[in-house]
């Protein structure tokens, strides 16, 4: 209690919406943990402050045109805050889990129920005959049929999926006697999702071999800073002027590079920025060191997925440049376009 009744005070004491206190960032994320605080502390004031009403005004004010907040994250810490995310309860005791699914009951000699998550459970509701085990299937998207889970005689599993999205889901339930029971297909629209490949990118800078070298770094222009995109830091990129119709970023570390991959990430990294005029590469010519023709490099289309650029065999890099060529999403010359990272990573 006393913990608890110091901290709090020292929010009333230094309370403000307008800023973070004792602290130049992090400003909104300042005010989602103002939220959370109050909400798990079931605060209405906190001292002499309505810190929701002067909260929300300072966010309905600092609002953009477009709707958003500046950077993506910004924009999602004021939204948990306009929301009062952390008291909106999940489900409630007695009522309706807006995350439980079920195929229509009496439709198809099983049953299949799921609850998404992270991870989601699947079970089915057991037919008369005794179970062996149950097989679980899915699609992403009307793709291909995989199976992502098996289980034995209790028919209950788990499984993390990939990416948010509509999932189509069946069981398969094998019977003591050989038999096998379907059930009908459930869609679901899932609102969560772990791509393995990108929570593997968590690792990324403490395997970028930049991240320890001082470099040189020049571009044909900069609306972002060109050492944005080497400075080990996905947050930050390199932009290019918008009428820069010849885009180019080269790198020169002061020692070579022993790499064996090459990897890119976009400048604009979320689903929601590419609804804006937001030109992203397509293809690129790239050179490495005193090469004096091209690699032409496709990179993947998806703006959250780097474009991974395997040398075998593994080079000494001295120097990198890289030209747009193309892009989608825009046009050259009419949009900023560059890279939030430019790693180079050993064998």
């Amino acid at each position: 209690e006393p913990a608890l009744e110091g901290g709090v005070g020292w929010l009333a004491r230094h309370f403000t919406a307008t800023k973070n206190p004792n602290k130049a960032d992090w400003h909104y994320y300042w005010l989602y943990a103002l939220e959370r605080a109050a909400a798990l502390l079931a605060l209405e004031r906190i001292g002499a402050h309505d810190w929701y009403a002067e909260g929300a005004d300072f966010l309905v004010g600092a609002q953009e045109a477009d709707g958003d907040w500046g950077w993506e994250h910004d924009t999602c810490f004021a939204l948990l805050f306009l929301r009062r995310a952390t008291a909106q309860p999940v489900s409630v005791e007695g009522g309706t889990d807006a995350r439980l699914f079920a195929t229509p009951e009496g439709l198809g000699p099983i049953r299949l129920r799921v609850r998404l998550d992270t991870p989601s459970r699947l079970w089915i509701e057991a037919p008369s005959q005794p179970v062996e085990g149950v097989e679980f299937l899915a699609r992403f998207e009307q793709g291909e049929w995989r199976t992502i889970a098996s289980t034995g005689k209790e028919g209950a599993a788990q499984h993390l999926f990939e990416r948010p999205g509509r999932w189509e889901l069946r069981a398969a339930a094998r019977l003591t006697g050989g038999a096998t029971l379907e059930s009908p297909v459930l869609a679901v629209e899932h609102l969560e999702g772990l791509d393995p490949r990108l929570a593997a990118y968590a690792t990324d800078a403490g395997r970028n071999l930049l991240a320890a070298q001082k470099l040189e770094v020049r571009a044909s222009s900069a609306l972002e800073p060109a050492a944005n995109a080497a400075d080990n830091k996905v947050w930050t990129r390199w932009l290019c002027q918008e009428t820069d119709a010849d885009p180019w970023l080269e790198l020169e570390p002061r020692k070579a590079v022993e790499s064996a991959r090459i990897v890119l990430a976009h400048a604009r990294t979320t689903a929601a920025a590419q609804r804006y005029a937001n030109p992203r590469p397509k293809t690129i010519e790239l050179w490495i060191n005193k090469e004096k023709s091209p690699r032409t490099v496709a990179l993947d289309p998806d703006p959250a997925v780097k474009t991974v650029i395997e040398l075998d065999p593994p080079l000494a890099i001295a120097r990198l440049k890289l030209r747009v060529t193309a892009v989608e999403g825009g046009t050259l010359g009419k949009g900023a376009v560059g890279f939030s990272e430019i790693e180079l990573q050993g064998p």
